[in-house]
Parts: C-alpha cells; structure tokens; sequence
C-alpha cells in the first residue's frame, strides 16, 4: 500500500511504498506501571533520485501481549520521535531569511512535542521578528504605554492581504496564546500541542509568504530585464 509522503530534506512530495520503508516491529516488551509497552521505529529512504536521505522515527506503543502465543500487537502511540532528522522543521535558507528567526523556528519545532510551551514561546519570537523585520515596525515614539506583539499584529493589518491578516489574527483565538497576546514574547505561557503546532504552521506560511516569495519575485524580475542585454549579445556575435 502506497501513502503520500514529503521528505523534510528536500520538500519534495511524493507517495512511498514498501521498497521506500522498513519498519523495526520487534517483538520485545517491557512492562511498568505505566502498563505494557512495545516500541516500532520505521525507516523512509527518499524516493527522490536528488535526495536519498535517510528519515526514521521511532514511536513509544501501549503494547497487547496474547496470553496464548505470546505475539504483541500495538495499541495507542504514547510518545513519538523524529530521529533523523531530529524535526520536522522546513529547511530554510538564512541567505534569505535572517539568522535569528530560521533559529528561533528550527528550535520550536525541535522542542514542539517535549515542551509545547517553551515551543510556542519561540514561536511568537520568531513572529515577532519578522513583522520588525520585514515591515520595519517599530514603537512610535509617541506611544504610552506597553508596545507588545499584539501591537505590532495591529500595525501591519493595512500592509497585508486579507487573508494572511486573517491567519495572522487568528493567533488570537489560540487558547492560551491569545488570552495573554499582552505579555512579552519572552514569557513562557502554558499551551497545548496542537496551539503550539499551529504556531509552527503560521510561522511557516509567513516565511514563504513575505521573505520565499519576494526573493523569488526577485529573481523572475532579474532575469526578465536581463533578457535585452542577453539579445544585445546575441546580435554583436552575428555580426
């Protein structure tokens, strides 16, 4: 059976199948007080001929043991890893993107699933950063009072399309994220999973909307006003 896969490596989406995957099914077990438990860990070999790379996970099972045969089958996932690589962060070039926001997402996504919390925090940081960066917002000088991102989300709803205003005001209706939209990116709040996970997604659709786009705009408008001084060349060889 084939299934829809991206490769974080190299982005490159595709379906795998069994010549793509080998999955660790052990049959040991352990048990505590936490019950039964059985770890399964697959390998994904990109199907991409440019890529290749190697990915696995591993994931933490609660484990059923027939008290006939002895065979284990799993149940519920419990935890789960990205071992290599060790996220599932969107590889970024920092040529276009500055240093301090590709690092501030990449460890977000590092620490998504082991503390959510400290997740989000980044998250916001990274968000921050790039509406200072690439709107130039700043505190006016004749503002009283605390300047935080909610501020800096309002400043640029003239600037943005609808809808990427839209998704950046959403944040607002993310649990806990939106209920303390006034404190300073700096402070740890509590989040769940998924608030951290559509955090990650925002940042991720923001980066390809503002700083992906506008350099690959840039360079389609490069190569467009290079054409003429292309055809001067051309016609200074023919003659």
């Amino acid at each position: 059976m084939r299934q829809n896969w991206t490769c974080p490596y190299c982005k490159h989406p595709s379906t795998i199948g069994d010549d793509d995957v080998d999955n660790v099914t052990g049959e040991n077990y352990t048990v505590s007080v936490d019950g039964y438990k059985s770890v399964r860990g697959r390998f994904v070999v990109c199907p991409n001929p440019d890529c290749k790379k190697l990915n696995f996970t591993l994931g933490l099972f609660e484990a059923i043991v027939s008290q006939h045969s002895g065979r284990i089958t799993t149940a519920n996932k419990t935890y789960f890893w990205n071992l290599i690589p060790d996220s599932e962060a969107k590889v970024y070039s920092r040529d276009i993107i500055p240093e301090a926001i590709v690092n501030d997402y990449e460890e977000a996504c590092k620490i998504k699933n082991d503390s959510p919390k400290a997740s989000a925090t980044l998250s916001r940081r990274a968000l921050q950063g790039m509406i200072r960066d690439f709107w130039g917002i700043k505190k006016p000088q004749d503002y009283k009072g605390l300047w935080t991102l909610k501020n800096e989300i309002v400043a640029i709803k003239n600037s943005v399309d609808s809808d990427v205003w839209a998704a950046i005001d959403a944040v607002r209706d993310i649990g806990n994220i939106g209920a303390h939209m006034e404190l300073d990116v700096n402070v740890i709040i509590d989040v769940e999973p998924e608030e951290a996970t559509k955090l990650i997604g925002l940042i991720e659709l923001l980066i390809e909307e503002w700083y992906i786009n506008r350099y690959e705009r840039k360079q389609r408008l490069t190569e467009i006003i290079k054409i003429p001084d292309d055809k001067k060349g051309i016609k200074t060889k023919v003659k």
